[in-house]
């Protein structure tokens, strides 16, 4: 009962019916009645479908069966209109999920472009570094080989105008001095590829750093 009193709450009730009738006796019925010997009017009286109680039971019923058939219309409605609601907020969802993920995607393609952009953008400048470092080995092998070869010039230079000019000192003198200032003139050559070969290397230190 307390079931129904909600569902009577949630409804517009619908009036009891007054004017149904409750069925008629069957023709059986009315036979037996005949065959008996027995008056209609008092089997009619008899008869508990004839009498107030079971018209109101009858009517009541009826009643229940409209305020029931109109529940479950007003509950198809609701339940309908509920299914409305929740199948537009996931329309809705899915729109809003599926560009979330579009944008999403597009942002992930752009920053893989930008990465792979990067990654050539280095690979390029360590391939020009080691190219670099390469030139500047070489440069500084050559360098280093044509200081060698002008030191051991020079000291051969040297080392022979000396052997010279002291074979003729007593001979000699005017070759020796000459002799001697080419020794120094020579001494100033390897000097000056001394402090050549400094600089070469301290600007080669220099530019490595």
């Amino acid at each position: 009962r307390r079931g129904v009193t909600s569902i009577d709450a949630a409804v517009s009730p619908v009036p009891v019916p007054s004017t149904v009738k409750p069925p008629a006796p069957t023709a059986k019925a009315q036979t037996r009645h005949l065959v008996v010997g027995t008056s209609p009017d008092r089997d009619r009286e008899r008869d508990p479908r004839s009498g107030v109680e079971y018209k109101v039971a009858y009517d009541l019923e009826v009643w229940k069966h409209q305020h029931m058939n109109a529940f479950m219309d007003e509950l198809r409605d609701k339940e309908a209109a509920r299914m409305k609601i929740l199948e537009d907020e996931w329309r809705v969802r899915e729109t809003r999920r599926a560009r979330d993920a579009e944008d999403a995607a597009q942002r992930a393609a752009t920053m893989e472009r930008k990465l792979k952009d990067a990654a050539h953008a280095l690979e390029m400048r360590e391939r020009k570094l080691v190219e670099l470092e390469e030139s500047i080995e070489h440069r500084k092998n050559k360098l280093e080989r044509d200081a060698a070869r002008a030191q051991d010039e020079a000291r051969d230079v040297v080392r022979r105008n000396v052997e010279s000019s002291e074979h003729r000192v007593e001979m000699e003198k005017h070759k020796a001095k000459e002799a001697i200032r080419e020794r120094d003139a020579l001494h100033r050559r390897l000097e000056h590829a001394e402090a050549r070969v400094i600089e070469i290397e301290g600007a080669f230190a220099a530019h490595k750093k």
